[in-house]
């Protein structure tokens, strides 16, 4: 039986449509999958993003804990072989018994990093240190109290007394008094001496900074101070096994000079650092060297 030439272009038209249908569910097929793929793939980079932005959020907690922690780690390194907080303690203790009062209290604060030392803030030259606050109570009579303070100036300890309140006790003798003690407690950090001689050499560099500024309205790097005759150093020329070098924030209105160990193995060689302020920065704790 023979098709019409109608027929036959409809049956075409109908396998045509058929396999056009058919074609067109794969595709879609296949792009739902490739969507449900990207779907996955932005929601994970969603969670990455999201995860980015909490840690970014507590990155500034995180640094400041460095560098209290750094703080911190520049005393174990500087720490003497007896512990200073329990020596004084005992030598307190001490001396308050053979004075015949009571140490009733005795608080030690550790100084935080951004805290300048009252020897340091006199402007004068003084050793590398760390140092404490102390707020002591003691209690006894009028005349043994003042006898225990007198005796504080025989103390082994470097301690300078800030402040004295003294006030009468309601129980007790009519002479009973009670006195709250404010003092701070220095301990000198055990610096080599290649590590000194740096710092020293580092404030003979800041104090020709600022010569050469007063003449040029601007820092120089090491080169250019040679070249004025102000220090002897060139850049990168090692000193006391330090090597010292210009930083590039070096400028107009600051400069920052580096002083670097050679050894970088050796624990006791910090990094140090000094800028237009004069003062040297221990840049291996983040800490100021004095």
């Amino acid at each position: 039986m023979r098709l019409r030439p109608t027929k036959k272009v409809l049956l075409a038209l109908g396998v045509v449509a058929l396999l056009s249908a058919g074609l067109c569910a794969l595709v879609y097929r296949l792009q739902s999958q490739q969507r449900a793929e990207w779907e996955a793939r932005l929601q994970a980079k969603q969670k990455e993003a999201d995860a980015v932005e909490a840690a970014a959020a507590q990155l500034p907690q995180s640094e400041a804990r460095l560098e209290e922690m750094r703080y911190l780690m520049s005393f174990l390194r500087s720490a003497e072989p007896n512990d200073f907080q329990p020596a004084l303690v005992l030598e307190l203790s001490s001396l308050a018994q053979r004075s015949g009062v009571v140490l009733s209290s005795f608080n030690v604060a550790e100084a935080t990093q951004k805290q300048q030392s009252p020897v340091a803030k006199t402007g004068k030259t003084v050793a590398a240190h760390r140092f404490m606050t102390i707020d002591m109570v003691v209690e006894g009579s009028f005349h043994r109290t003042s006898r225990f303070l007198y005796r504080m100036m025989g103390l082994s300890k470097v301690v300078s007394v800030d402040g004295v309140q003294v006030q009468p006790l309601a129980e007790g003798a009519l002479d009973a008094v009670r006195a709250s003690v404010k003092m701070t407690a220095y301990v000198v950090k055990d610096v080599a001496p290649q590590m000194a001689a740096a710092a020293t050499k580092l404030k003979e560099i800041a104090i020709a900074q600022q010569t050469y500024h007063d003449s040029h309205q601007s820092y120089g790097k090491l080169n250019d101070l040679h070249a004025e005759g102000l220090i002897t150093l060139k850049e990168g020329e090692i000193y006391q096994g330090y090597v010292f070098t210009t930083d590039r924030s070096t400028g107009s209105g600051s400069f920052k000079i580096l002083a670097e160990p050679k050894d970088t193995q050796d624990p006791k060689l910090h990094r140090l650092s000094i800028d237009q302020s004069k003062q040297i920065t221990d840049e291996t704790d983040k800490v100021p060297y004095e």
